[in-house]
């Protein structure tokens, strides 16, 4: 109890003049120092709130956002200790060199990178100290003020609170690398040893997002392609999509045949869904209709404030255009009638919709960008067209085919008359055929000159985790791959 008043009363020296300041001044740069030294339930609450233009204004949401890297780092000589008591062995029997500087560090943890004994490059993330004390008091506080905010912060904490165990984005980089083990470009990190407190992987090349496309501007819709592909994927067919697809969890790079490839890391947030498949994927083909009105009204059955102007949102809704320039102006007019009609969405619907827009980013020619998807899922047999939106791709492309530039129709229609060669080529030389090739002969509408995908092997993840509180590959093996 001692600790708990000792808490609250280190959390008001905090905040109290400093949102005075940010209440009459507008001063952001003190709101975020504050949250900064608040600790990391405050980090992660901010973080979360960053994305939420449908209840705080673009410039909050834009300053917040500053929260996401950079945090405070703790010593190496913390590092050291914490991963030779975990590991039961001394540093030197583990890597051949180690990065005492840190790489980066975030609300929980930080990270350094190293070399393995084998020569491996790996990055080692360590767990703040004092971050699961500090956690169960903020936790505690974090009740109370929940009484009072329109939002129910309770799975929120205990999101976070998942995160302190470094076992947890353990699991889930095994989940994700399983579930894309088979889809060529598109890489999850795989795992050398986990603890609680210790988590190593290997380091994966390439630039963060921002970076990427500052390098290669003619690449970014090759980029843009390769993150919708993995968002539907996790949607529609896993059920299982990694939470924070922010820039800085991105990184991309150009391999030798000058294809862009793609690794996300950080899979700490993920979520499974657990509402029924055919009410998410019903909610998911809404989403992608970019029609504000649709997605309006499925805001609507998000809202968890009873005080909400319902009548005035649809009215609002009903007055904006059909077509948007880009995905941010479509998400800037919806989550601003959402703050003006103060409607706060929450739930599984709302994390669709809200990460939909944040993989989407600043998007031209969004539905150009989602044929190309759904086509490229359809090439690659990522799951079957008919069983998501509930018509088969001829019939869908007639619905949307006056969204599409004229030069795309006809590289569109000259694919499809050599689909249909190859079709009765096949047919000519072979008299059974599986309903699978027969689905995919039907539906397969892209050649190689729409998207070229060299075949490639993807590395398997092997099993690493156990019931135990660290569990390894052999550290000082060659590696697999």
């Amino acid at each position: 109890m001692l600790k708990l008043l000792q808490r609250c009363f280190v959390l008001l020296h905090i905040f109290i003049p400093v949102l005075w300041k940010f209440y009459v001044y507008n001063d952001f740069l003190s709101l975020c120092n504050a949250i900064s030294d608040a600790g990391p339930l405050w980090i992660k609450l901010a973080q979360w709130l960053s994305v939420r233009y449908d209840i705080l204004p673009p410039l909050l949401c834009n300053h917040l956002k500053t929260l996401q890297n950079n945090i405070k780092y703790h010593s190496s000589e913390y590092s050291i200790q914490t991963i030779e008591h975990d590991f039961g062995k001394p540093l030197k029997s583990i890597f051949q060199s180690f990065n005492k500087d840190p790489l980066d560090s975030g609300s929980i943890a930080q990270v350094h990178e190293a070399i393995l004994l084998n020569g491996k490059k790996v990055v080692v993330k360590i767990i703040h100290p004092d971050v699961k004390l500090q956690l169960e008091l903020d936790q505690q506080i974090l009740v109370f003020i929940n009484y009072w905010s329109p939002i129910d912060l309770i799975p929120i904490m205990k999101q976070i609170q998942k995160q302190t165990d470094l076992r947890t984005e353990s699991r889930n980089l095994k989940i994700l690398r399983t579930n894309f083990k088979k889809v060529q470009h598109i890489y999850f990190p795989k795992v050398i040893c986990a603890s609680s407190q210790v988590l190593i992987q290997e380091k994966m090349q390439g630039l963060t997002e921002t970076t990427f496309i500052k390098k290669y501007p003619d690449k970014k819709d090759e980029l843009q392609l390769l993150k919708l592909v993995a968002f539907y994927k996790m949607v529609c067919r896993d059920k299982f999509v990694h939470g924070d697809m922010h820039p800085g969890n991105i990184l991309a790079w150009v391999d030798r045949s000058k294809k862009v490839n793609m690794s996300l890391v950080d899979p700490s947030p993920s979520t499974k869904m657990r509402k029924s498949k055919r009410l998410m994927l019903g909610s998911f083909t809404k989403i992608l209709s970019c029609n504000p009105r649709i997605i309006g009204d499925l805001l609507l059955k998000c809202n968890v404030n009873e005080f909400a102007r319902v009548n005035k949102f649809k009215r609002l809704t009903s007055k904006l255009p059909n077509d948007f320039e880009n995905i941010s102006a479509l998400q800037k007019s919806l989550f601003d009638s959402l703050r003006s009609c103060k409607i706060i969405i929450s739930g599984e619907i709302a994390f669709l919709v809200l990460n939909y827009f944040l993989v989407n980013g600043n998007l031209q020619n969004y539905k150009l960008m989602h044929m190309r998807v759904i086509m490229y899922i359809m090439q690659h047999k990522l799951f079957k067209f008919d069983k998501i939106f509930g018509q088969n791709f001829e019939a869908y492309l007639q619905q949307n085919i006056h969204h599409l530039p004229k030069e795309f129709i006809e590289e569109l229609i000259q694919n499809t008359n050599i689909s249909r060669e190859n079709k009765e080529n096949k047919e000519n030389d072979s008299s059974e055929i599986s309903s699978d090739e027969k689905e995919c002969n039907e539906t397969n509408i892209i050649q190689q000159r729409i998207i070229t995908i060299p075949n490639k092997n993807v590395e398997i993840q092997t099993d690493i985790l156990s019931n135990d509180d660290a569990s390894c590959e052999d550290l000082s093996s060659d590696d697999e791959n």
